[in-house]
């Protein structure tokens, strides 16, 4: 009998405890497949990958250069995968399907996400935190540990200026970053996600909050990595870079469905540090990861000034379509 109530409770709690110094519940990745390494010695991989739906424009597909490698995502050396925000165009049922169909439900590993903007944007400014829960899972903020590295998964989107996030962590979401990083001392890595790049926002409480307490770790020798994957501050499509005066490493990696498409794979083994894998998604040549070095790019063709007044269909029905029609009357009466 003694037996049999033990099985009952080791079966009860076996979907939560994974094999060896890992805590992860169920439902906390986006496709629901919980993580299971039944290897103490194993070596983990994941992959990383930021703004999946390409370049800005009409299109609601997944970019052309994930769907058409999948092979790269379905990898069976990974654990696992992160996603670093702007899965789809908008948070619409339409734009969704074509991310599970063509994209989502082909991975058969666990696959986590750091909310972006686009992830929860109903569009028209409405955003839709509460049906990206429904949606994908039960939180949008969360943690897990696995051997010698805690992995802290983090949404910048929930405070807002000016309908607008500066990657602020504040209210709850900070009160979960202080409480775990203080009740966490077991670790040699420390690697955070986000969807925005949280350095690069002056109005937002990294300086004043977030990062007095990843120095304090630094000085104690933890190595901290700060991963994310948009577009907004123009930055180029990857890049690696320290800070001056801590061991804070911020790595950037975007898709924009360009032939340079490229991702980031990371290998830990028990006890080591994170070693990272640059792969390209048009089979070009790559670099070591460490030599790519922020820049802020420049506006191509598309996002000029003058191409955006051109091809804007306000200032085309309101500008150029009655200078046409004044021009085509005046040419008509004159050869009349």
């Amino acid at each position: 009998m003694r037996k049999l109530i033990l099985l009952i409770i080791l079966s009860f709690f076996s979907k939560y405890i994974l094999s060896y110094d890992t805590l992860i519940e169920e439902g906390l990745s986006i496709n629901n497949n919980a993580l299971k390494i039944n290897d103490t010695s194993h070596e983990i991989s994941f992959l990383l990958a930021g703004h999946l739906y390409g370049k800005p424009g009409l299109s609601i597909l997944p970019a052309l250069s994930v769907t058409n490698n999948i092979a790269v995502f379905q990898d069976k050396e990974l654990d696992f995968m992160i996603l670093l925000g702007d899965n789809y165009r908008f948070m619409k049922a339409e734009h969704i399907h074509q991310f599970r169909d063509l994209f989502l439900d082909r991975i058969n590993f666990p696959v986590y996400n750091a909310v972006g903007n686009h992830d929860i944007n109903g569009g028209e400014g409405i955003f839709l935190r509460n049906e990206y829960l429904q949606e994908f899972g039960t939180v949008d903020y969360h943690s897990f540990k696995i051997n010698n590295s805690l992995f802290l998964i983090l949404n910048s989107e929930l405070y807002k200026v000016d309908s607008k996030s500066d990657c602020s962590i504040k209210g709850a979401q900070l009160k979960f970053f202080k409480e775990l990083l203080k009740k966490e001392k077991d670790y040699d890595n420390l690697l955070i996600f986000l969807h925005k790049e949280i350095d690069l926002y002056p109005s937002n409480n990294y300086e004043s909050d977030i990062k007095p307490i990843l120095k304090n770790l630094a000085k104690n020798g933890k190595k901290i990595y700060i991963f994310s994957g948009d577009l907004a501050k123009r930055s180029n499509d990857l890049y690696y870079k320290t800070d001056d005066n801590y061991d804070i490493t911020f790595i950037h990696t975007h898709i924009l469905d360009l032939i340079d498409d490229k991702v980031i794979k990371v290998s830990i083994s028990d006890g080591g540090v994170p070693e990272f894998k640059v792969i390209s998604l048009n089979n070009k040549s790559v670099k070591p990861l460490i030599e790519y070095q922020y820049s802020i790019q420049k506006p191509g063709k598309s996002e000029s000034f003058i191409y955006r007044i051109f091809t804007n269909k306000l200032v085309f029905l309101f500008i150029f379509l009655p200078i046409l029609i004044i021009v085509s009357w005046y040419l008509l009466k004159k050869n009349n």
